[in-house]
């Protein structure tokens, strides 16, 4: 029934031309529903782009969260682990430069630890 529900969100959404309300939605969809349904490099992708839109439209908190989505789905997807924890270094930084810091401590831990998995730092932690 979640799904269901979340595949209706998606579609409001888009009928309403609700883009400042993408990042939000994203991530609750794609962050709590479809990655037990659909396939994570999906759900990944879904979260990059709602990244850019929440920064593109003003919702800071809510692109951040996705950028922390990204690190989740990314690393149990089987994706490249050094372009993402590329990624996740600017996102990172762009957090850094913005001065918030909500998203930040767990984004890193991602980061870290597709770096540590790769093996492209000596920190364990």
């Amino acid at each position: 029934q979640g799904y269901a529900l979340g595949k209706i969100a998606l579609s409001l959404m888009k009928r309403l031309d609700a883009k400042g309300y993408l990042s939000r939605v994203y991530a609750a969809v794609y962050g709590l529903i479809n990655c037990f349904v659909e396939p994570l490099q999906a759900c990944e992708e879904s979260h990059k782009y709602a990244y850019e839109a929440g920064l593109c439209t003003g919702d800071v908190e809510f692109a951040n969260a996705n950028a922390l989505l990204v690190g989740c789905a990314g690393t149990q997807s089987g994706s490249d682990l050094q372009s993402l924890a590329n990624q996740l270094s600017l996102y990172n930084g762009k957090m850094k430069e913005m001065n918030t810091k909500t998203f930040l401590t767990p984004t890193q831990v991602y980061e870290c630890f597709a770096r540590n998995l790769v093996g492209g730092t000596d920190d364990p932690t």
